[in-house]
C-alpha cells in the first residue's frame, strides 16, 4: 500500500513539472493582445557592453569597443539599411580602427513570430595605440553614429459623417472626433494624433500630427546612409519625412505640404502637420480606417570617454 502510494506521488510531482516547464515564454500577453508589439518610440537601440571599452586603458593594451544592437522597432533592417560610423578620438593617436561598418546582415522588426526584435553584436578594435611621450595621459572619446533607413506605419479609426451638420433625429454608428494615437507605432518617428473634420457632405478632412519620438535626428529618404550620412549630409535633407495618406474606399483630393512636388514634410522642433483631404461617398456615418505610411533615414549616436594612460617605462 505504502508503495502505491508513493508511485501515485510521483505521478503527481512529474505532472507538475510539465505543468510548470510548459508555461508560455515571455512575449506577447494573451490579454493584451498583438497591438503591444506595434507600440514604442524607438528604431535601432544602442549600447556599449560592460566595459567595451574601458574608462582607462594602457597604451600597450588592445582597445575593443563591443556594441550591442536592437531593433526595437517593427521595421526590418537589413545590411544595405543600416551602417555605423566610429569617430570622437584622435586616428593618429588610435590607429588602425575600422571606420564605418555595416550593423548586421539581418534585424527583424518585432513581429508576432519575433516580438523582441533582432538582435546583434558589432566589433571594432585595435592594437596600434600612441601617445606622445610628453603625455602622462591622454582623454578620448568614442563616438558610434549609427544611420538608417526606417519606416513608420499607422492605422487609426476614424468616424466620418457625411450628414453631420444637417438637423434631424438621425440614428449615427459612431461620433466625428479627433483620434488619439499614444504609445507611438513601434519607430522613431510618430504618428501623435489625427484631427478629424467634414467638409461638407462628400469631403473629410484630417490633420495628421507627426513628431520625432526616437531622440535622434530624421533625414529626407533620398540621403544616402553610405554616401552622405553623417559626414556629408545636405542640410536641406534634415527633419525631411516622407508620407502617404490612403483612407479605405475613397479619392484623395489632396494632401499637404510638399516639397519640390512630392508629398514629404519638415519637422520643426520635431513637430509637423500633414493635411490630407478625401472625397466621401455614402449617407450614413461609419468608421474605416486611415492608412498613414511615413519613410525616413534616421541617425542616432552614443558615446564614452576613455582615458589612455602611457605605460611606465
Amino acid at each position: 500500500m505504502k508503495k502505491r502510494y508513493l508511485v501515485i506521488f510521483v505521478i503527481i510531482l512529474l505532472i507538475m513539472s510539465l505543468t510548470i516547464g510548459c508555461k508560455r515564454k515571455p512575449g506577447v500577453d494573451a490579454e493584451e493582445g498583438p497591438e503591444k508589439i506595434y507600440r514604442g518610440t524607438k528604431g535601432l537601440a544602442m549600447e556599449f557592453l560592460r566595459n567595451m571599452p574601458p574608462s582607462k586603458l594602457y597604451d600597450t593594451t588592445p582597445l575593443t569597443i563591443l556594441l550591442e544592437l536592437e531593433n526595437k522597432g517593427t521595421y526590418d533592417l537589413s545590411g544595405n539599411k543600416c551602417r555605423l560610423y566610429l569617430s570622437g578620438f584622435d586616428d593618429t593617436i588610435i590607429r588602425g580602427l575600422d571606420k564605418d561598418k555595416m550593423c548586421a546582415s539581418s534585424l527583424e522588426g518585432k513581429s508576432i513570430l519575433n516580438p523582441e526584435g533582432g538582435y546583434n553584436t558589432q566589433q571594432f578594435s585595435t592594437d596600434i595605440i600612441r601617445i606622445p611621450d610628453y603625455l602622462d595621459s591622454l582623454p578620448q572619446k568614442i563616438m558610434i553614429t549609427a544611420c538608417y533607413e526606417y519606416q513608420t506605419t499607422a492605422s487609426p479609426i476614424v468616424c466620418v459623417d457625411p450628414r453631420l451638420y444637417e438637423i434631424g433625429p438621425v440614428e449615427r454608428a459612431c461620433t466625428v472626433k479627433d483620434v488619439t494615437t499614444a504609445g507611438g507605432q513601434g519607430a522613431p518617428i510618430a504618428v501623435s494624433g489625427v484631427n478629424v473634420e467634414m467638409a461638407g457632405r462628400d469631403r473629410v478632412a484630417f490633420n495628421i500630427k507627426v513628431s520625432n519620438v526616437g531622440g535622434g535626428t530624421p533625414l529626407y529618404l533620398g540621403a544616402s546612409v553610405f554616401r552622405d550620412c553623417p559626414y556629408s549630409i545636405d542640410p536641406k535633407d534634415y527633419n525631411i519625412i516622407s508620407y502617404d495618406v490612403e483612407m479605405s474606399g475613397s479619392t484623395k483630393v489632396r494632401c499637404s505640404p510638399e516639397i519640390e512636388g512630392d508629398e514629404r514634410i519638415r519637422l520643426v522642433d520635431g513637430k509637423g502637420t500633414i493635411f490630407c483631404t478625401f472625397r466621401i461617398t455614402g449617407d450614413s456615418a461609419y468608421t474605416t480606417p486611415l492608412r498613414i505610411v511615413l519613410d525616413y533615414n534616421y541617425m542616432d549616436s552614443i558615446s564614452k570617454d576613455i582615458e589612455i594612460i602611457k605605460t611606465p617605462e
